[in-house]
C-alpha cells in the first residue's frame, strides 16, 4: 500500500527581509549607548540582568525575557544597571517588507517593549546565527532560515489578545483583505463587521483610528479605484464596470464615481482614454 503526505503552500509569500547584523553583549556596570538614531530595525532580547531603555522620550526599566525594539529613526539610548548589568542578544533586519512583517508578528511602531515567556530557544538560534560567520551562499541560506525561525518563535509568544493595538490591527488587515476579495459583491459595513464578528460601531471606530478614514469611505474609494482601472483597460462598457464594482444600479455608480472624482464615469473615460 502506498502512503503519502502532501503539504500545499497556497498562501506562501516570499518576503523582502534580510539580516543585516546580529550579536551578543555582556555589558559592564552602567555601560551605555546613547543617543542613537538607527537606519535599520533592531531587536534586542535580554538574557540576564537589568537595564534602562529610553525610546523617543519614553523610559523603560527592563530585565531578563524582555524584548526591546528600535524602529529606523527612533531616538534611543540604553544603559546597563549599576549592580546587575544586563546581557543581551540582538539582530538587525532590513528590507521593504520588514515593517509589515513585524506588525503581523505583534511588534510595531507603538510597541517597543514586550515581555516574552521563554527566550532560551530564541537565544540559542541567535548564537547559531553568530557562528555562521563565513560568507558562503550556504551560510546565507542558513542565516535567512534562522531569521524566519526566530521571528516565528517571537510571534508565538506574543499574546495578541492582551494588546488591543495588535488585535485591532489584525482586524484591519482582515477587513481590507475582505474588501479586496468581495468589493464586486453587494457588501457594506454590516457584512464586513459580521465577517469579523464585531459590532458595526466598534469596527467603524477602530478602522477609522488605524486607517484614518471610515470603512464606508475606504470601500467607496476602493471600488472607484477599481472602476478607474477597468475604464483605463478599456475592455468593458461603463454598465459592465458598474456591475464589476458592486453597483447593480448604474445611476448609483455614476453618482458615487462623481462624488469621489468630480467626474462621471463617462466624463472620466473621455478625459483619460
Amino acid at each position: 500500500m502506498c502512503k503519502e503526505n502532501i503539504l500545499q503552500l497556497d498562501n506562501f509569500l516570499p518576503l523582502d527581509l534580510k539580516l543585516v547584523f546580529c550579536g551578543y553583549q555582556k555589558c559592564k556596570s552602567e555601560f551605555s549607548f546613547g543617543k542613537l538614531i538607527n537606519s535599520t530595525y533592531i531587536i534586542h532580547i535580554i538574557i540576564s540582568g537589568k537595564g534602562k531603555f529610553i525610546c523617543n522620550g519614553k523610559e523603560y526599566i527592563l530585565e531578563k525575557n524582555h524584548l526591546f525594539y528600535i524602529n529606523p529613526n527612533d531616538l534611543v539610548s540604553y544603559k546597563a544597571d549599576k549592580d546587575n548589568p544586563w546581557e543581551y542578544v540582538w539582530f538587525s533586519i532590513d528590507g521593504k517588507d520588514v515593517e509589515e512583517c513585524l506588525n503581523k508578528c505583534g511588534i510595531g511602531k507603538n510597541i517597543n517593549v514586550i515581555k516574552l515567556d521563554n527566550i532560551e530557544e530564541i537565544k540559542n538560534y541567535i548564537f547559531k546565527m553568530i557562528n555562521y560567520n563565513n560568507y558562503t551562499y550556504a551560510n546565507s541560506l542558513k542565516l535567512q532560515g534562522l531569521l524566519y525561525i526566530i521571528l516565528s518563535l517571537i510571534t508565538e509568544q506574543i499574546k495578541i489578545d492582551d494588546n488591543p493595538y495588535i488585535k485591532d490591527n489584525i482586524y484591519i488587515q482582515k477587513a481590507i483583505n475582505f474588501i479586496s476579495c468581495n468589493y464586486y459583491k453587494n457588501i457594506g459595513i454590516l457584512e464586513i463587521s459580521n465577517y469579523l464578528c464585531l459590532s458595526r460601531s466598534y469596527f467603524s471606530k477602530i478602522f477609522k483610528k488605524h486607517v484614518g478614514v471610515s470603512p464606508k469611505d475606504f470601500l467607496l474609494e476602493y471600488r472607484i479605484s477599481k472602476a478607474e482601472q477597468f475604464i483605463r483597460e478599456n475592455n468593458f462598457t461603463i454598465y459592465e464596470i458598474s456591475n464589476l464594482c458592486g453597483y447593480k444600479d448604474y445611476s448609483a455608480f455614476s453618482k458615487a464615481f462623481k462624488k469621489v472624482r468630480n467626474l462621471t464615469p463617462l466624463e472620466y473615460k473621455k478625459q483619460y482614454i
